[in-house]
């Protein structure tokens, strides 16, 4: 089985871009098929990454107990300062963008937790439950969501993401 899952976990990597979802839901999507397939009887959950940045550390009880009243079970859960050359290589996607010196700056400034979050269709709870980027706009669509009750910034590098 974890020969199996593997080799789909490669297979999702390469081809989920394809279906606009991300490689995490679409491995859920094919495990999920093949265990009912098998009638295997797994306690899957999808995982998720999640981190609570700098200026959001204040509420993180809250935070936390927002995330398991929504359904999530908290695992690996770390507390660190980012160095700035891991910041750099955890945000590279975004090197060359007018940004990412704000970015690096931004999150090497305090702590940081990140966290795997473990739920039955997860990634899709999670980014729900996160709301908008634009707090403002969270406030209007999503106003019990994460981004609505302790964002204070549209830009796309505040507070907390997946």
């Amino acid at each position: 089985l974890n020969l199996c899952l593997e080799i789909v976990r490669k297979i999702c990597v390469n081809y989920a871009s394809k279906y606009s979802i991300s490689s995490q839901e679409f491995l859920c999507l094919i495990v999920k098929i093949c265990c009912s397939l098998q009638s295997i009887n797994l306690n899957f959950f999808c995982r998720t990454f999640a981190m609570i940045k700098p200026e959001a550390v204040i509420h993180m009880g809250e935070i936390f107990s927002l995330i398991i009243s929504n359904g999530f079970k908290i695992s690996k859960l770390k507390m660190v300062t980012l160095t700035k050359e891991h910041a750099r290589e955890f945000y590279a996607e975004h090197e060359g963008k007018p940004f990412f010196p704000f970015l690096v700056e931004y999150i090497t400034s305090g702590p940081v937790i990140s966290m795997e979050l473990l739920a039955d269709n997860g990634v899709e709870m999670w980014r729900d439950l996160l709301g908008a980027t634009d707090a403002e706009q969270a406030r209007k669509d999503a106003p019990v969501s994460l981004k609505a009750r302790f964002g204070n910034e549209k830009s796309s590098f505040r507070l907390v993401f997946f």
